[in-house]
C-alpha cells in the first residue's frame, strides 16, 4: 500500500510548465557556473526541494543534498576553475523534467598555471517535483 501512496502522490503533483523549468534550469547552470561566494550556493540550494539528489554517473557520483552543498562549498574553496560559461544548445521537455544539452569553457589550474578548456559534449536531466528541482544527472 505504500508503494501504491507514494506514486500517487507524485503521479497527482501538478506539472512544471516549460517555461518555469527553462527558467530553472537556466537559472541553476547560471549559478554554478559563477560560485565564488557562499551567497550562490544559497541562492542554488534555494533552487532544489529536501530531498535533492544529484548524481554524476561517469564517476559514480550520487549525494544528497547536503553532500552536494559541501561538495559545492568545496569546490568553492579550491579554486581550480575559473570563467566558466556554459550554454545551452538544446532542451526537451516531459512531465516534470527536461533534458539539457549544453557547452562549456573554463580555465583550470594545474600546477599552478592556468589552462583553457571545453566540452560540447555535456548533457543533464534536471527532475522537479512540487516546483523544485529535486534531482539533477549530469553526463560528462
Amino acid at each position: 500500500m505504500l508503494l501504491f501512496s507514494t506514486q500517487f502522490c507524485y503521479a497527482s503533483a501538478e506539472p512544471l510548465s516549460e517555461k518555469d523549468m527553462r527558467a530553472q534550469v537556466t537559472q541553476f547552470i547560471t549559478l554554478n557556473d559563477s560560485i565564488d561566494k557562499q551567497s550562490t550556493i544559497v541562492r542554488l540550494s534555494q533552487l532544489t526541494a529536501t530531498q535533492f539528489e544529484y548524481y554524476q554517473p561517469s564517476f559514480q557520483i550520487h549525494l544528497n543534498k547536503e553532500q552536494w552543498v559541501n561538495a559545492l562549498n568545496e569546490r568553492m574553496k579550491q579554486t581550480r576553475t575559473r570563467n566558466v560559461k556554459t550554454e545551452i544548445t538544446h532542451i526537451e521537455f516531459a512531465l516534470n523534467a527536461a533534458f539539457v544539452k549544453q557547452k562549456s569553457t573554463w580555465q583550470q589550474r594545474v600546477n599552478g598555471k592556468w589552462y583553457a578548456r571545453s566540452s560540447d559534449n555535456i548533457v543533464s536531466l534536471f527532475e522537479f517535483s512540487n516546483g523544485k528541482i529535486i534531482a539533477v544527472r549530469e553526463y560528462w
